[in-house]
């Protein structure tokens, strides 16, 4: 007798803990179903905004790349202007031939 209510006792044990395992399996599940519910809705609410964030940081970085342009303009040309004069000064002191390119 005491032999058979312990197995019942062990049936119904198994019994529960599978339940517990299915309610604590199940809640992680619902709660991912309703996170990304809300994310798609955030998204949907939020998406413009982030695209207004992306417009001015790129004009942002427009004006950088126009000013840090405008900075190193005249030191290329110098370079150039310098690169030049070598060159014909080479040319007309002999120390250095024409080149001449296929096409030109």
């Amino acid at each position: 007798m005491f032999l058979d209510a312990l197995a019942t006792a062990r049936d119904w044990s198994v019994i529960l803990l599978a339940i517990e395992l299915l309610i604590l399996g199940a809640i992680p599940l619902v709660a991912l179903y309703y996170i990304t519910r809300g994310l798609r809705q955030m998204v949907g609410a939020v998406g413009p905004l982030f695209r207004n964030v992306r417009l001015r940081i790129e004009g942002f970085f427009q004006v950088i790349d126009r000013f840090l342009r405008s900075v190193a303009a005249p030191f290329v040309w110098a370079h150039g202007s310098w690169a030049r004069a070598e060159t014909v000064l080479g040319i007309l002191s002999g120390r250095r031939r024409v080149e001449h390119r296929d096409g030109i």
